[in-house]
């Protein structure tokens, strides 16, 4: 039902005056941290270019987050965004009425979400993974090597203090141990905790 209401507020859309898109706030997305759309029940596969297809992708998109956006506005930010005339961002809108058309858009939206979620957790996990290999090399974390760290894993410098001091921890470490089946957990990890608090 809330999909229903949501597709009735684009169709209700006056290109020619302000508004508020607050009808596309879904209560999922209020409850949510992650900025992700509701899963969709239909999709379909119309011949559309490409340039269409991120266009409209955009306009899903913003209405759901920040739907407070004014119609003007929303016209302004999309035909400068894309270098078109706001004429084509208007036919777009108009297509997004029909509802298969915002359910493809919605479906397409929800897949880069969690594509790019995805993208973003493994990356941070193997900056997770070079920090730690780092810390057991002896390695000193000075200014450049956090501003690589921090670069190349999409890390900030507090995240990355944060599993320097997780990786130094007894508890890390005997967990670290009795996963790779080591023989005296608890001994191996005091004494590598030891090691690695007086490094850092």
């Amino acid at each position: 039902m809330e999909r229903e209401g949501v597709v009735e507020g684009i169709k209700s859309i006056e290109l020619n005056g302000p508004l508020s898109f607050n009808s596309y706030q879904d209560k999922v997305l209020e409850a949510s941290p992650v900025s992700e759309l509701p899963d969709t029940e239909l999709t379909i596969d119309v011949p559309v270019d490409t340039d269409t297809l991120n266009r409209r992708d955009m306009i899903v998109y913003t209405l759901h987050k920040q739907p407070s956006l004014g119609a003007t506005d929303l016209i302004d930010f999309l035909a400068n965004a894309f270098d078109c005339d706001k004429e084509t961002i208007k036919n777009d809108i108009n297509e997004l009425k029909f509802i298969p058309t915002y359910q493809q858009h919605k479906a397409r939206v929800n897949k880069a979400i969690t594509l790019k979620n995805q993208r973003i957790i493994h990356i941070r996990s193997q900056g997770k993974k070079a920090i730690n290999e780092a810390m057991d090399s002896s390695i000193h974390f000075d200014c450049d090597t956090i501003l690589d760290l921090s670069l190349r894993y999409k890390l900030k410098p507090r995240h990355i203090y944060q599993e320097i001091m997780r990786y130094k921890r007894i508890s890390t470490q005997v967990a670290i141990n009795k996963e790779q089946h080591k023989f005296l957990p608890v001994i191996r990890a005091l004494i590598k905790c030891t090691k690695l608090n007086l490094r850092y």
